[in-house]
Order: structure tokens, then sequence, then C-alpha cells
């Protein structure tokens, strides 16, 4: 009588303890969807910035508006908002960024490309321009370097993708990770060996230094240079 009594609790609590697990799972989705939407928001509202870095105060009344675009600059450019980032003034002397929303995307990517070539020197300063990304997209991003430098290293095409993926390309075929849990058929689709990746849904955006340093920019990690299909590419 003991012993049944005994089984009957033992698979009671086994079957709670399914049910827990279920429910955790059910809470990481749920989770994983939220920030997906969050990020999904975040990356509507900054898919028109731009990111100006190293711009002096004493540079922003801007004249030469055309030396970007050339002959292809319009005549007037509809802003919806120019301002510096909003944080203290950094320690080092440096500028904060200037985040530039334009109201036509088409003239954002215009001006985007034009840039990723060549070196913008403007009043003996060389100014950088970035696309602007949410916080998750850019702790995303971070996250995932050693993949996009494996990717640089074998020499395979990719691009990041709206409102985030990554895409690769083999055999004239893309391939695409959305989510930490897509990195290991990623990895086996392109052929490529097996490299750790942080888990970013779970990491979260970092947390606001006192000090803050220039953010990550996209198509600048650990100085590696800009170029086609690297992490500057256009998302698509």
């Amino acid at each position: 009588m003991v012993k049944e009594m005994r089984s009957a609790i033992r698979e009671e609590i086994q079957e709670v303890r399914r049910d827990i697990t279920a429910l955790e799972q059910q809470v990481t989705d749920l989770e994983a969807d939220c920030i997906q939407a969050s990020q999904a928001a975040d990356n509507a509202t900054s898919r028109q910035g731009t990111v100006l870095l190293d711009l002096r105060r004493q540079d922003e009344d801007l004249d030469n508006h055309g030396a970007i675009l050339g002959e292809n600059a319009p005549d007037t450019y509809n802003i919806e908002r120019a301002h510096r980032a909003l944080r203290p003034p950094r320690n080092d002397g440096l500028p904060r960024d200037i985040v530039c929303c334009l109201l036509a995307f088409h003239l954002k990517e215009a001006i985007m490309r034009a840039a990723r070539p060549q070196a913008i020197t403007f009043m003996d300063a060389q100014v950088s321009l970035f696309q602007d990304l949410s916080p998750l997209m850019l702790e995303a991003r971070r996250a995932l370097s050693p993949l996009t430098r494996l990717l640089q290293d074998r020499r395979i095409p990719y691009k990041w993708g709206y409102p985030f993926s990554l895409q690769g390309r083999k055999d004239n075929t893309w391939r695409m990770l959305r989510l930490p849990t897509d990195v290991p058929g990623f990895l086996r689709a392109l052929d490529l060996p097996a490299v750790a990746i942080s888990n970013w849904i779970l990491i979260g955006p970092p947390q606001q230094p006192a000090d803050p340093a220039r953010p990550l920019s996209p198509g600048n990690r650990g100085g590696r240079p800009l170029r086609r299909g690297g992490p500057d590419a256009p998302e698509e």
C-alpha cells in the first residue's frame, strides 16, 4: 500500500515537473517574442536615421550639403529631427554623435551608399556616417561578431536584414538566422565550424556607463575596414 502511494506521488511530482518545464519554455518564447517586437519597433523608428561621428560643435552650420551626393543632391532635405546623442559630454573631448532622421528613406539610403566608398572631410575633420540602430540591434550584432568575422575569413557574402536577421549566401542560396537558436543550423547550412555565440536576447542591451564610450558602429567592429558585404552592407 505504502509502495503504491509512493509510486503515485512520484508520478504526480514528475508530471508537475514536466508542466513547469513546459511553462518555463513558454515564458522564454514569450520573452523572445516581446524582445523581437520591441526591437522591430525601435528599428522602425531609427530605420531612416543616420549617425554622424566626429562632427565638432563649431562645424554644425553646414553649407556643403551636396558634397556626398554631388550632382544628384536634392535642393532641399526634409529632416524630421537632428540632434546630438542624448548623453553627457565625453571626458576625452571627442564630440557626441549626431543623430539625423530624414523623412525620405530612399534619400537616406542614397546618402549611405554614396558615403560608404569615400572618406568625408569637412573643415579638416573626418566625418563618418552609420545607420542608426537600436540598442538591441547593436547588442545582437556585437554578439554575432565572431560569426561575421568567420564569414569574412571564408569570403562568404553576407548581409543584415530588417528588422533583424543575418543572411549568408552559399551555392547561390541565402541562409538566414533571426534567433540564437538558429545559429547551429545556419553554421551547418554554410558548412562552417562551430563558433561560440552569446545569447543576445538574454544579454539584452548594455547599460549606460557613467562615461559612455562611442557606440559600437555596425561597420566598425574590431578595427576592420568597411567593405562591401560586411556589417555596413545595406539592409534589405
